[in-house]
């Protein structure tokens, strides 16, 4: 997997997960994978997914493994509200929402990797060019 369920320690306590899960570690794993899910979808126009997900330990992005692990938690948080402050889930989800969408705009300059064509060129949100020259032949 992109991100390990005790990974989800920076962003929501222990104690907490396992209120919410009701000791269940499915659950967690379960809105972890939607979290990757979800941004996958989103960056998957124009950055290699296969190969940002694909990365481990430290080969991966560090901001997106965080804006996965928040995405995670608004998923989670959605069965069950222990001792969690609500409004600031809320934010930080709309914030990385409203990021991921730059993001995948070409907005915001970053280190991913883009997606690339057959010919190995890189997919861009333009593409310049022309027909194939048309002659006459009288």
């Amino acid at each position: 997997m992109f991100i390990e369920t005790n990974e989800m320690e920076t962003v929501v306590a222990d104690y907490q997960v396992q209120e919410i899960t009701d000791y269940t570690p499915a659950i967690l794993q379960q809105s972890i994978a939607a979290a990757v899910k979800r941004v996958s979808r989103l960056l998957s126009g124009r950055y290699d997914v296969q190969k940002i997900f694909s990365a481990t330990g430290e080969e991966r992005d560090a901001e997106l493994v965080e804006i996965c692990k928040n995405i995670a938690l608004w998923f989670l948080i959605r069965r069950c509200n222990v001792d969690i402050l609500y409004s600031r889930v809320k934010e930080t989800y709309d914030r990385d929402m409203a990021y991921l969408k730059e993001l995948m705009k070409g907005d915001i300059p970053s280190g991913l990797p883009l997606r690339e064509q057959e010919e190995g060129c890189p997919v861009g949100a333009v593409r310049f060019g022309s027909q194939p020259k048309f002659t006459h032949s009288w």
